[in-house]
């Protein structure tokens, strides 16, 4: 009697157990219709009164460049603070329509230059587009 009894208890026991995934009924759908955003790439490339030399940084006291990307309605998609030294960044955007606004900065992020405006380009998806400027000597504060 008492086996059988034990025997009940750990057949509830397991039925129990067991239920509340049956009875909730659990089902796992994997959704992979969301829309997929298609990227490009923009190298944004820089020059020193029209010098790649890392000492041309130096002599203007430029630390770093801030580049600020806007899309065709003017909002700011992404900011990035490169070195100076390093002469270009590469930026992984949605396919669109941008401009860039670019500021050399010193150390304690004040500007060493004005700010140099890109014309429009286009990312267009799976390429990569280049973007060339330059800081001309009148471009620097001091």
């Amino acid at each position: 009697m008492f086996i059988r009894n034990r025997f009940r208890t750990l057949m509830a026991a397991a039925v129990l157990a067991l239920a509340p995934p049956v009875a909730v009924g659990c089902i796992f759908v994997h959704d992979d219709t969301s829309p997929r955003v298609v990227t490009g790439t923009v190298t944004i490339r820089w020059s020193v009164e029209s010098s790649f030399d890392p000492g041309a940084c130096g002599f203007h006291r430029a630390d770093r460049m801030e580049i600020v990307v806007r899309d065709d309605l003017g909002r700011v998609v992404t900011q990035t603070n490169p070195p100076c030294s390093a002469f270009n960044t590469t930026l992984e955007l949605p396919a669109g329509r941008y401009a860039a606004s670019l500021t050399l900065l010193d150390a304690a992020s004040n500007p060493v230059s004005t700010t140099l405006d890109t014309a429009p380009f286009d990312v267009l998806g799976g390429r990569g587009e280049m973007v060339d400027t330059d800081f001309p000597a009148d471009s620097f504060f001091f």
